[in-house]
């Protein structure tokens, strides 16, 4: 739901900004970075959950 609710507000936001082309690119692009990171964060939280917080720190720190 928040994937899909994201998207479609980058989408309305990039229609104001810019011309049809680029606006569905941008949206393709987020659409793939989205689906890409929830398939990523599912994969971690179902299998790996106490890794992925690890991970997540990890990150944080640098």
């Amino acid at each position: 739901f928040l994937p899909l609710f994201l998207s479609n507000f980058l989408r309305k936001r990039f229609l104001r900004h810019r011309g049809p082309y680029s606006t569905s690119l941008t949206f393709s692009f987020f659409f793939l970075l989205i689906a890409f990171t929830f398939l990523l964060f599912y994969n971690f939280f179902v299998r790996f959950n106490v890794s992925f917080l690890f991970l997540l720190g990890y990150l944080l720190l640098f």
